[in-house]
């Protein structure tokens, strides 16, 4: 509320053609001692997405390390990242669920609803894979018509302990 010193910022947004095909919205990162972001992956994960179809992501920083932000600042200039600073106060982030992620991930489609076609919500240590497709776009275009409004997806976890036994 306005009492609090606290003031809402509304953005306005302009309706366009549908510029990008695939984009992700990523839940806010953020580092902890229990949760530190491996750069590598990072941009392993990055950089698969971007072969599999994604255009655009947006991601939410709540709070990174030095190197993951160095990172996100050279994907922000080659235009493929947008960074939405999350900064939290804390009697809020306390107050909601894993950092804001249901917030987050709703500014985050209406920020892209103009501008792409598919948006995917994923994390940062989740990848879409297509089974029998090549990439995105192959698979949307052999599934999709106009009676599609959501896609949704299983998911298998790959067990850490198992991948690491050699044969």
């Amino acid at each position: 509320s306005a009492s609090d010193g606290q003031r809402l910022q509304l953005h306005a947004t302009q309706v366009r053609e549908k510029q990008r095909d695939f984009s992700i919205c990523v839940s806010p990162l953020y580092n902890s001692e229990h949760n530190e972001i491996d750069p590598i992956k990072f941009i392993e994960w990055v950089e698969l997405s971007r072969q599999l179809g994604a255009k655009h992501i947006t991601l939410y920083d709540f709070h990174v390390s030095d190197a993951i932000r160095h990172i996100l600042h050279h994907y922000s200039e080659l235009g493929v990242i947008s960074v939405v600073a999350w900064p939290l106060p804390q009697q809020y982030d306390e107050a909601m669920w894993y950092h804001g992620q249901l917030v987050a991930i709703q500014g985050c489609l209406y920020r892209n609803m103009g501008s792409t076609k598919y948006l995917a919500m994923n994390d940062i240590d989740e990848f879409m894979v297509p089974h029998m497709y090549h990439d995105w776009s192959e698979f949307v275009g052999a599934v999709d018509n106009d009676n599609t409004c959501g896609f949704q997806f299983n998911s298998a976890f790959f067990d850490k302990l198992f991948l690491s036994i050699t044969f």
